[in-house]
């Protein structure tokens, strides 16, 4: 297996709490990935840790070659951290996803327009483009995230909970979208929080609760018996 991030040990303690212990995985590059658990197991706190937003107290984590730049990782958040306030029209928003390749002292040039354009199309937002991003609904605005991190053009892709609050339809054409990337060799990893399709959207999955329960290939991993363990509490474990 070709190795996206190799994570060794990862303990992290925020305010006094431990949110991850010992948590240890390989995500295989190319493929499409869960990160599965109930409210508060660190989720959130792996993907951040990734990303270089918090530092663990202890444990590593290696990336692959192809993920050394700065631009090669890509990151939506979850929509309920991001200020919908900011004097931002969608475009805009979009084009923040070239500064990285552009620098944030230079003009964007053709080619940045038009992978934002192309970005825009891909999510179905290209008609919303002057409009201020806070006018737009939940789904709208989690759809322009999305296109920010297509027109970076990235090799891994982080999605912190990308579905909540938007329609079915959107979801389903987003996993037709993130299955795209996959067999273009891109890397998706996704909180997600629907058991129910969680068996058909992913290839693997890690299962969490501020330690690992489990992580593997979907048809293998996603038991019952993982999928209890991974909702008890750890003291209970």
């Amino acid at each position: 297996m070709n190795t996206a991030l190799d994570i060794r040990h990862i303990t992290v303690s925020l305010n006094n709490s431990v949110v991850l212990s010992n948590v240890s995985t390989a995500i295989p590059l190319g493929s499409l990935i869960g990160i599965i658990g109930p409210n508060g197991a660190g989720k959130t706190t792996l993907l951040r840790c990734v990303i270089g937003l918090i530092k663990p107290l202890a444990g590593s984590i290696t990336k692959h070659s192809t993920l050394q730049h700065r631009c090669a990782i890509a990151y939506v958040p979850q929509r309920s951290t991001v200020d919908w306030d900011f004097p931002a029209t969608v475009y805009d928003v979009v084009l923040m996803g070239r500064y990285g390749h552009i620098g944030w002292f230079k003009r964007p040039g053709l080619i940045d327009h038009e992978l934002c354009k192309q970005a825009l199309q891909q999510v179905g937002m290209l008609e919303l483009a002057d409009k201020p991003i806070g006018h737009l609904s939940g789904g709208q605005q989690q759809r322009v995230f999305v296109a920010r991190a297509l027109a970076q053009q990235a090799q891994l892709y982080i999605l912190d909970e990308p579905f909540i609050g938007i329609d079915t339809i959107t979801e389903q054409s987003l996993i037709v979208l993130f299955s795209s990337l996959r067999d273009q060799g891109k890397t998706i990893i996704i909180v997600h929080h629907d058991l129910a399709t969680a068996q058909r959207y992913f290839d693997w999955v890690v299962l969490v609760n501020k330690q690992l329960i489990a992580a593997g290939p979907t048809q293998t991993i996603f038991t019952t018996e993982h999928i209890n363990k991974t909702y008890m509490r750890p003291e209970a474990q």
